[in-house]
């Protein structure tokens, strides 16, 4: 029995304090981390249903266009050039050449824009002393002479004739050797290293002026991507501060590498801190791509991936959203100034999770002057890991709440435990926060016996209700309707949601038997005493007790010399001096006697107890679990003296001790007159 009493009070607690389960919540456009994985607690088993939106533009042909502030950051270390032991990132200088002509393409179709220019290697390659319309970097310290080209306006005309974009054009064209390359108003300073962190320095003080809103505002960076600071250098401890991304605007990222197509985790790492940094709406739209043959693939990837997005000239309107998980289609229910919303939750996978986004949106294109409404569409592919030591990203953000619970019902009343009398029981489940049961089940089954049955849930007040019936039946026969178990089971119920099997609820409830009450059973031991010693002697007890002899009990006075122990084997002589009682006892007992004369004056009395390590001494009795003792008078008063021949008054009572589990039992009183007789 104590068995099943701790199983029931450990499956009860654990059933009582279930912990949270969360969703995912997408507050920043998943674009933001298109083709990446996302690594969450194992507390989150699912998707919020509701997504942000993600800002979106359209260029048309014709149509007026914001005019952009652009900053070109790039890089002229010595690894971007052929030497003789470098076989060079960009030998063809696409990055001077190709942004050089894209400056006609911005002209044509917003040629209000403003561009920058920032050249860096150690050092910024352009120096202030050489050219008064650069800017420095450091004006604060006449030493570095460290300087770039400012925000200029395209269609700027100067005093002395020339335009924003010949400016530009100049401070442009490089001439290049296998040693590198040189640009316009050089600086000495720019040897071969890399300091990407500098260059983005410069980048954000050359944006500070725009004229454009933080969301038309980009940066555009063409590198091999590779920090390379020396250690004695002063700026060694910030060679890796461009990962951060902290206050850059979107940034497109060109990586060259003429060994492979794939970009380093710098930039990577770069690209994801600059998509939430949130420095504008636009920034989850940050992205790179890798060149292997810059020369001939950096200006497709600037005319069609970069200036497409940037010299967008039409906002689009938020229409539909898909996201497909696992195979299934998931369509949105509604779009408001914020959020795609989806009609439910969606259910994550244990281990890993790919959610295949496709973003939908509607424009009005009126090129030739007839207004058209089209349709534009963006897909996004985001992968969701769950792992026991991970942490949600500042992006994003998790919502907890309960998990369902479930509960045990009999006749009306919640139960912890199930006793014999339970035969027809209830089970209620609550479901989560937001969530509903439908066509859903609850598994019952034993702990140890092979019998399950599978209920059927239906819709209650506040609740979902299915019942079933159990009886103490083995072998069993599974899904009969009646769940079949041993008395050494426990009842466990198992409820997987059906929507989210990451979702389920286990709880366990002991099966106590009914135990038959305490026993206890008293019969005389003769009528009368037959004793012809007549001699005082104080030395001898005045009560035996017939029982082995290591029992090891004390009269409630304290004393331990009022009985002696015989064994269960006295003589029948020795039997016949005796009046007194057998009790047969399931448990531990106390017994209590008094003896009175026939005009009930108190002769003796002994009162003493048989506690739970002394019972098991005892010799069986003829009854299932007893144990059996005789409890003898000696025929003495309380002080050793005889009594005489004559009827005495004999009155006993035996108590069980009570025991855990067991219908309590009531004393067993008895009284007789018995007879001591004196043969001389």
């Amino acid at each position: 029995m104590l068995r099943n009493t701790a199983i029931g009070l450990f499956a009860f607690v654990l059933a009582a304090s279930g912990a949270q389960i969360c969703d995912l919540n997408f507050k920043v456009c998943p674009g933001s981390y298109n083709g990446k994985t996302i690594t969450v607690p194992m507390d989150v088993i699912s998707l919020d249903p509701k997504f942000a939106l993600c800002p979106e533009q359209v260029q048309v042909a014709g149509g007026s266009v914001n005019p952009p502030s652009i900053v070109f950051i790039i890089d002229n270390s010595g690894s971007m050039e052929n030497s003789r032991s470098n076989p060079g990132s960009d030998p063809a200088h696409a990055r001077f050449t190709k942004v050089s002509s894209l400056l006609d393409s911005i002209l044509k179709i917003a040629p209000s824009a403003e561009v920058g220019v920032v050249i860096f290697a150690t050092r910024l390659s352009y120096d202030y002393n050489k050219n008064g319309y650069l800017k420095r970097a450091y004006p604060a310290d006449n030493s570095l002479l460290d300087a770039y080209v400012p925000l200029t306006q395209l269609n700027q005309k100067f005093a002395n004739g020339r335009s924003g974009i010949d400016t530009l054009k100049y401070f442009l064209n490089a001439t290049c050797t296998n040693g590198g390359c040189t640009v316009p108003a050089f600086s000495s300073q720019a040897d071969a290293n890399t300091d990407i962190t500098l260059g983005f320095e410069a980048a954000k003080m050359a944006i500070a002026p725009a004229k454009a809103a933080k969301d038309n505002q980009y940066f555009i960076f063409l590198s091999d991507g590779l920090p390379n600071v020396l250690p004695s250098s002063d700026r060694y401890a910030m060679r890796n501060d461009f990962i951060k991304g902290v206050n850059d605007p979107t940034t497109f990222s060109i990586f060259f590498d003429p060994r492979g197509d794939a970009a380093p985790d710098t930039i990577v790492m770069m690209t994801d801190s600059i998509r939430v940094n949130g420095y504008s709406a636009t920034n989850p739209k940050s992205n790179y791509w890798a060149s292997s043959l810059p020369g001939t693939q950096l200006q497709g990837i600037l005319q069609d991936q970069v200036l497409n997005q940037i010299l967008s000239n039409v906002n689009a309107t938020p229409a539909t959203a898909t996201l497909t998980v696992g195979g299934q289609t998931y369509n949105n229910v509604s779009v408001d100034a914020k959020e795609f919303i989806f009609p439910k939750r969606i259910p994550l996978s244990a281990t890993e999770t790919t959610l295949q986004f496709i973003y939908s949106y509607t424009y009005i294109d009126n090129t030739g002057g007839v207004s058209t409404k089209k349709q534009k569409s963006v897909p996004y592919t985001v992968t969701i890991s769950r792992s026991s030591t991970a942490t949600i990203p500042d992006s994003l953000a998790k919502t907890c709440r309960d998990p369902a619970s479930l509960t045990l019902v009999a006749g009306g009343k919640t139960v912890t435990q199930v006793t014999d009398d339970k035969t027809n029981l209830e089970i209620r489940l609550k479901p989560s926060t937001g969530d509903v049961c439908t066509n859903c089940t609850v598994t019952v089954k034993p702990s140890v016996t092979n019998d399950k049955e599978t209920v059927t849930l239906s819709t209650a007040s506040g609740y979902y209700t299915g019942s079933f019936t159990r009886a103490l039946t083995t072998p069993a026969t599974p899904e009969n309707g009646k769940l079949e178990h041993a008395v050494t089971d426990s009842i466990i119920l198992v409820y997987v949601n059906p929507e989210n099997p990451l979702e389920t609820v286990r709880t366990s409830y002991p099966f106590i038997p009914s135990l038959p009450p305490s026993t206890v059973d008293w019969s005389l031991h003769n009528s009368f005493a037959q004793n012809d010693d007549v001699t005082i002697d104080t030395e001898v007890k005045d009560w035996v007790l017939v029982a082995p002899a290591n029992l090891s009990v004390k009269a409630d006075d304290g004393s331990a010399n009022r009985f002696t122990t015989l064994s269960g084997n006295f003589s029948s002589e020795d039997s016949l001096r005796y009046v007194g009682f057998r009790v047969e006892a399931s448990g531990p007992f106390k017994v209590q006697v008094y003896i009175y004369s026939n005009l009930g004056v108190l002769v003796n009395k002994l009162t003493f107890a048989v506690p739970a390590s002394e019972y098991a001494k005892l010799e069986k009795g003829s009854k299932p679990d007893t144990r059996i003792m005789r409890v003898l008078w000696n025929n003495r008063t309380m002080d050793g003296g005889l009594v005489g021949t004559g009827a005495y008054i004999f009155r006993s009572q035996v108590t069980l001790d009570p025991e855990s589990g067991k219908a309590p039992s009531a004393p067993l009183t008895n009284t007789r007159i018995v007879g001591v007789l004196r043969t001389r």
